[in-house]
């Protein structure tokens, strides 16, 4: 399963990425600006897609409905603490939507539900 992690944040990707590293059959990619995250998908085509929405470059939601558009199987998890963003959010698409803060163990366990689905299914 490939997941591409796009959030401008250091400490935050790595934090993430550090998470999903160490799980079986997860290959994690990283974007670290808005442009970067529109490449990255055109790229690898990842199967989820973990976004945040505040970058110096634009906003998450111009990615978020590219993504929803474009590459519709692709599972976008919004991941910011921003609440008020939610509702704007699942308009767009988004399959799931975390507050970074406090739902990192739920978006964790997502991902690995996730990718045990695709692996049932016979997918990579």
């Amino acid at each position: 399963m490939k997941l591409l992690i796009v959030d401008n944040s250091m400490p935050v990707r790595k934090r993430l990425s550090d998470m999903f590293e160490s799980v079986p059959a997860i290959e994690v990619i990283q974007a670290a600006e808005l442009a970067e995250g529109f490449a990255q998908l055109r790229q690898f085509t990842p199967h989820a897609m973990i976004l945040d929405l505040k970058f110096p470059d634009g906003n998450g939601f111009d990615l978020l409905g590219y993504t929803k558009q474009n590459f519709p199987s692709v599972i976008v998890m919004v991941n910011t603490n921003a609440i008020y963003f939610r509702k704007q959010c699942l308009a767009l698409g988004a399959d799931f939507f975390f507050d970074k803060s406090l739902e990192t163990n739920d978006l964790v366990d997502t991902i690995i539900s996730y990718r045990d689905r695709l692996l049932s299914s016979g997918q990579p």
